[in-house]
């Protein structure tokens, strides 16, 4: 592992905790393959708030890169119940809702998501997060869409404007996709 790239990232992160410093942190891993594996050790292992500050980074490298999420996602969905800050868990989310899935990770994946989505006291990004992944998952598994589309209408009962806002998106789709299935069913 480069030492000096990870002291000038730790040090970076350690600075400030701004956009403009998570944009030029992102911006020095850019797609270098091996910058984002050290970015990925200081998420994995470093010292708080390193492994906050980094989530962030990751998110927003992924979204500019998204082979870079492609090759940890595995590893991203198997660190979801150690993740000791919200932050973390908002960026890991994130990141998974927009990546392909491995399919040995769908169950336990599932299961996070629908406690996550159903507890009122997770922060509402990471409930829309697991939103978003779950209905990914049903794309593979459709028997959960039905199950996933009463979830969301019930959390949209007392949700704020952003599990509103998401639940009516999803819910769209899944209802839609609901309706289509049933009517394949019935003409069978």
């Amino acid at each position: 592992m480069n030492v000096d790239f990870k002291s000038q990232l730790e040090e970076m992160l350690l600075e400030e905790h701004s956009r403009d410093v998570t944009d030029a942190v992102a911006t020095l891993i850019g797609g270098d393959v091996d910058r984002f594996g050290v970015a990925w050790e200081i998420f994995c292992n470093g010292e708080p708030p390193l492994p906050q500050r980094m989530a962030w980074v990751l998110d927003v490298v992924t979204e500019a890169h998204p082979s870079h999420a492609a090759r940890y996602v595995g590893s991203i969905a198997a660190r979801l119940p150690y993740m000791q800050h919200p932050a973390e868990l908002r960026a890991a989310t994130k990141i998974l809702g927009r990546t392909s899935l491995p399919t040995e990770a769908l169950g336990d994946l599932a299961a996070h998501c629908f406690e996550w989505l159903e507890n009122p006291q997770v922060p509402a990004a990471i409930r829309c997060n697991a939103m978003t992944i779950l209905y990914n998952i049903s794309n593979w598994e459709p028997e959960l869409k039905r199950e996933l589309a009463m979830v969301i209408e019930a959390q949209m009962i007392e949700g704020g404007p952003a599990i509103l806002s998401r639940g009516r998106k999803l819910l769209a789709k899944l209802l839609a996709e609901l309706k289509q299935r049933d009517a394949s069913l019935a003409n069978e």
